[in-house]
């Protein structure tokens, strides 16, 4: 009988565990109170009215790509 139960819940857990939903996984989408906005880092001729960090973003990304060109 103990056997059984023990069975059992190790299989519950394991069910469980396997269903568990990862929180990078999570869809902000379906919040009303959410924004996204996306910038492209080759569109932008000024930046202005860009926030610090997508500035910084394109800044360290520019940086990255001239690094990897010159190897």
């Amino acid at each position: 009988m103990l056997k059984n139960v023990v069975i059992a819940g190790l299989s519950l857990l394991s069910l469980l565990m396997w269903m568990k939903v990862d929180p990078e996984c999570v869809n902000n989408y379906d919040d009303p109170n959410t924004v996204t906005i996306e910038y492209q880092c080759s569109d932008l001729s000024d930046y202005e009215n860009v926030p610090p960090e997508v500035v910084d973003e394109c800044t360290e990304r520019a940086v990255q790509s001239t690094k990897h060109k010159l190897k």
